[in-house]
């Protein structure tokens, strides 16, 4: 069982971090220059990739232990779908250095 839910990890891992690669290549072509840059990028990534595995099990924990969770959740969703299929939220778009509302309807 738990060798379905590594290969399952590592799969959805692989489709993930295929756009993070498309991102990152040029990214690590035009910031680093050197052999050591290139390894301190990769390494920042490796680390980050740790801390949001870390920080994710420390979250599952805490949510956990709220009662009503799925509840909460679905609320907050559906709260969350109405703002912005209504545009409640009102974000304003900055184009040029001038603010510019949205024109959608």
């Amino acid at each position: 069982m738990s060798l379905k839910y590594l290969v399952t990890g590592l799969f959805v891992k692989g489709i993930t971090g295929f756009d993070d690669t498309i991102a990152q290549v040029p990214l690590v072509a035009a910031i680093t220059r050197t052999r050591i840059g290139k390894i301190a990028f990769a390494l920042g990534i490796f680390f980050a990739v740790i801390a949001a595995i870390i920080f994710s099990f420390f979250f599952a924990a805490v949510i956990k232990s709220i009662p009503y969770t799925r509840e909460i959740a679905t609320i907050l969703l559906i709260t969350l779908a109405i703002l912005i299929f209504f545009n409640l939220l009102n974000f304003q778009k900055k184009k040029a250095g001038k603010k510019v509302t949205s024109s959608l309807p």
